[in-house]
């Protein structure tokens, strides 16, 4: 997945400004909802294997990937409510965390869709 966004920007969370990629440093896939949310979410228990993975790696391209230099990934981490670089402690640009706050919720609103409609298709078969 990470050489999908090799050559990508990404969206800075100091500054909520996109900055380009240099090519040399470090990129990661940052899931904008958590892979530990995705987990706890009602009924993904329930999924095949191949259904949880589906989710988990964005198959249905939702949008739940985005790219992150990995130092920044790594201080995510699994939040929902990330506001703090914690290494430095140091404040997100708050509109960049409004903003993530903001589309977490959707992005949970639709996981949660394909959760429900993959159970359906478990319980009843192809409809």
């Amino acid at each position: 997945m990470a050489a999908r966004f090799r050559e990508n920007g990404y969206l800075d969370p100091f500054s909520n400004i996109i900055i380009e990629s240099d090519g040399f440093s470090p990129i990661a896939v940052d899931h904008i909802v958590p892979v530990k949310t995705m987990i706890n979410m009602p009924g993904f228990k329930d999924l095949t294997p191949d259904q949880m993975k589906y989710i988990v790696q964005d198959k249905m391209e939702i949008g739940n990937l985005q790219p992150l230099p990995q130092y920044l990934n790594a201080s995510k981490g699994f939040q929902l409510d990330w506001t703090i670089y914690k290494k430095m402690d140091r404040p997100l640009d708050s509109i960049y965390s409004r903003n993530l706050e903001e589309l977490q919720s959707i992005r949970m609103e639709q996981i949660q869709r394909q959760i429900d409609i993959f159970r359906l298709v478990n319980k009843y078969g192809d409809m």
